[in-house]
């Protein structure tokens, strides 16, 4: 299965490999910060008056 990815990858220019990448990380990253926002969800705002 990965044979057939790498396959895939090697028909693209350099330039167009970058990009898709750029992409896949983008998107992982964008995945992980969902994820630890919804595990750490923010802390209450507490007002006080002066």
């Amino acid at each position: 299965m990965a044979h057939r990815y790498s396959l895939v990858v090697n028909g693209m220019t350099r330039q167009e490999q970058l990009v898709v990448f750029a992409i896949i990380g983008m998107l992982l990253l964008g995945l992980a910060v969902k994820t630890w926002r919804t595990a750490h969800p923010p802390s209450p705002v507490v007002l006080t008056n002066h």
